[in-house]
């Protein structure tokens, strides 16, 4: 399954500011998979850490588009047990901290 949206579509700024959009649109996405910003010149999408346990196989199977890969990549830290605990009171029903399935 994939799951994306929209480009970065350019917007004129006094258009932006009319609509209240103060601040120039997405600059990072976080997904199950990782962390994403963009290339400053393109716009594009980069993949900028994976998150422990994803790979970079799996981002390219579930993503739609070809996202830029750095050479070097960075991982991100894995929540500690406190944080998880936070989180899951945050989210007792579990829609987004369900443990992952083996």
């Amino acid at each position: 399954m994939r799951i994306t949206s929209k480009g970065q579509v350019t917007i004129p700024q006094e258009i932006r500011e009319k609509a209240g959009l103060i601040v120039g649109g997405v600059h990072q996405v976080i997904t199950h998979l990782g962390l994403f910003g963009f290339d400053p010149q393109t716009r594009r999408m980069r993949l900028e850490a994976l998150h422990p346990g994803a790979t970079l196989e799996e981002v390219r199977d579930r993503t739609g588009f070809d996202v830029m890969i750095p050479d070097s990549l960075r991982y991100t830290q894995a929540p500690t047990e406190e944080e998880l605990r936070i989180l899951r009171e945050l989210d007792p029903e579990q829609r987004y901290t369900r443990p992952k399935e083996e």
